[in-house]
Order: C-alpha cells, then structure tokens, then sequence
C-alpha cells in the first residue's frame, strides 16, 4: 500500500510548476514588484537563473492567496457585480503605465467589480455554494 498526503501532492505540483516556469529578460517592471529590492528586480527582469529558490512553504502561502483571490471573484460573480477578471481576459484586465524616462510598469487587476448590488440574489448564490461557516459570513 503507498502512502500519500495532502501536503505532498500539493508541494511536488508547486515545485513542478516553479521549475517549468520560463524566466526570459524584459524592459517592464512587474506592478506586483514595486517595493522589493532593486537588486531582486534586476535579476528578475534580466532573468538571472534562480540559486536560491523560495521555500516549499511561501510557495503554499502564495497559492492560499491564490485559493482565498478565487473565493472573492466567486462572491462578486455570484452577486452580479463582476465586470472583468484576470480569469476571463487577462489582456484588458491590465495595463502598461509609461512615463517619461522611466520604464514601463505592468499591472493587472485581479478583478474589476461595478454595479447595484442585489443582496438577496446574492446571497441565495453564495449560499447554494455551501462555503465554510466562517467565509460564508
């Protein structure tokens, strides 16, 4: 009988999606980069090959991020009020901000939400999704 986790299935698909990642050089700078180290965001944008990669477990912080992001769209989906996602089309859920003599930043909304919200739709939506106690509040 072979024996398996959550955790491993889980951290084995991240790693394997770290290491399939394609690093190629850029003149833009990433928006979600702002406030890191210059150094980090050289190496980034000249795609300097990694030697010190980031921690199994920042990888699954980042994917929980990830997980709770998806919950929030699905809320706002359910209520009627989702305008643009990252998810349905990443192009125009982005944009390039150039100014002079500066290089261009890149920055993508996660999602664009708008409307008159309908609360008791809403919440038959959200409730027929059966969330957790805790995040169906």
């Amino acid at each position: 009988m072979k024996l398996w986790s959550l955790e491993k299935i889980w951290n084995d698909t991240l790693l394997v999606e770290q290491q399939q990642r394609e690093y190629k050089p850029r003149d833009i700078i990433w928006a979600s980069e702002m406030g890191t180290s210059f150094l980090n965001r050289y190496y980034n944008m000249t795609a300097e090959p990694i030697t010190n990669p980031k921690d199994i477990r920042i990888l699954r912080k980042y994917e929980a991020g990830n997980l709770f992001q998806w919950v929030v769209e699905l809320v706002i989906r359910k209520a009627g009020l989702l305008i643009m996602s990252e998810h349905i089309d990443r192009r125009k859920a982005s944009t390039i901000i150039k100014t002079k003599d500066l290089l261009p930043v890149w920055a993508r909304y996660d999602f664009i939400g708008g409307g008159k919200p309908d609360y008791k739709r809403a919440l038959e939506q959200i409730n027929d999704v059966k969330f957790p106690k805790g995040l169906r509040k």
